[in-house]
């Protein structure tokens, strides 16, 4: 496995692990938010997917047919983890595809490469991931452990 592609696996991974984690969790611990992070839980959550799939959509050309708002019911785990193992199938296979440079138009007339766009992806998934934990700590739940160690097998 290349070390790109290392890199989107973990990320896919570590979104299954903690999507997993939160699966038992009731509405009011989801609906649970602290200081310095995103917002609810399952509004990070939900984030967390929406993100990745903005950042398919403007390296690809696939769209899925539903998207979530900040505003939008929960849409529940279930549906949470199957959207986010299909777009990080795709971040995956755009990141191997694409060269680095290739312009990708976010706004109008704005080109980024594509780069950029990939290394956004990754970090945003972690920014968001890490809010999440810090929610399910206060919850006085124990996160999963979604590190590279972990994802490498060196616990």
């Amino acid at each position: 496995m290349s070390t790109l592609a290392a890199m989107f696996e973990h990320n896919r991974w570590a979104n299954e692990q903690l999507l997993e984690a939160c699966r038992d969790l009731t509405p009011e611990q989801l609906e649970t938010t602290v200081d310095g992070t995103y917002g609810t839980l399952g509004e990070t959550l939900a984030h967390l997917v929406s993100g990745e799939t903005f950042y398919v959509e403007l390296l690809t050309d696939w769209s899925p047919a539903e998207h979530w708002r900040r505003a939008d019911p929960f849409p529940g785990i279930d549906r949470l983890l199957a959207r986010s193992r299909d777009t990080g199938a795709r971040l995956l296979a755009a990141a191997q595809a694409l060269a680095p440079n290739e312009p990708i138009e976010r706004d109008p007339g704005e080109l980024i490469p594509a780069s950029v766009i990939l290394v956004q992806a990754i970090d945003h998934g972690r920014e968001h991931r890490t809010h999440a934990a810090t929610i399910l700590t206060q919850l006085g739940i124990e996160p999963p452990v979604i590190d590279g160690w972990q994802f490498g097998g060196f616990e």
